[in-house]
């Protein structure tokens, strides 16, 4: 039952971004007077001011009034073969942050990497970090973030 409520989540989560991202039709209907329906243009203005705080929208970090923060996260694992040759960097990855302060599996994606070997630890360490929720009137919304992880080599003493 949880991997079917898991995948109906997911696959809403994915609809919702897919129709987020969809070009705006050239019109919008509101009802006037009695069953009169009248279609105005519609903009990029009038577009966000119909979405409501909480719903499946994602934000940019941009677009919120409190911003996502880290709370806490696995340890991070610095993949073996990369430690022993030396190899050092940061990794940027984006992901959607959800209402809960989780990444959504579906949207971790590695931006910039200096070695391939670090993104499975990388993109591990996101799903298991936790996130405070970033806030739009007071309520928890999705939010898309760029989060950087960098892995150095300190020095034995």
């Amino acid at each position: 039952m949880r991997k079917l409520t898991a995948a109906v989540l997911a696959f809403c989560s994915w609809a919702s971004v897919l129709a987020a991202q969809s070009p705006l039709p050239d019109t919008a209907y509101t009802k006037v007077k009695g069953n009169k329906v009248r279609s105005p243009t519609r903009t990029a203005d009038t577009f966000t001011v119909w979405l409501k705080p909480g719903s499946d929208q994602v934000y940019a970090q941009a677009g919120v009034e409190v911003l996502p923060a880290f709370l806490s996260g696995p340890t991070l694992v610095y993949p073996d073969l990369l430690r022993q040759a030396g190899v050092e960097g940061r990794v940027m990855v984006q992901a959607v942050i959800d209402t809960m302060g989780r990444a959504e599996p579906w949207s971790v994606e590695i931006i910039q990497s200096p070695n391939p070997g670090f993104d499975q630890s990388a993109r591990n360490y996101i799903l298991g970090a936790c996130f405070r929720a970033a806030r739009v009137q007071g309520r928890a919304v999705r939010v898309l973030i760029n989060v950087p992880i960098d892995y150095s080599i300190r020095p034995k003493r």
